[in-house]
């Protein structure tokens, strides 16, 4: 097995220590506060996946899917409101 990617932060031998290096995160952080309710609730979600989600992947998509829901929601009231808008234009 291969030693992880390091770097040297010291030329001397003596004291030559290495750290890992880290992969620069493109995401920002989040801190968030539930009710213990909720997370027991999203651990019973991530216990019936056959591959459990990381609790941060699991809110993770539960954002995704709740914000993709409602955008295509707010793109059928307007689809709507136009169709309606036509019909009363051409009725009259």
């Amino acid at each position: 097995m291969h030693a992880p990617e390091a770097e040297v932060t010291h030329t001397c031998p003596v004291h030559a220590t290495r750290r890992r290096t880290t992969a620069v995160s493109k995401t920002a952080l989040l801190d968030l506060r539930v009710e213990p309710e909720l997370i027991q609730r999203i651990d019973r979600w991530r216990a019936r996946q056959r591959v459990p989600p990381s609790r941060t992947a699991t809110v993770t998509r539960i954002l995704e899917d709740f914000l993709d829901r409602e955008e295509g929601m707010a793109s059928l009231r307007a689809r709507y409101e136009r169709e309606q808008e036509a019909r009363q234009a051409a009725d009259g």
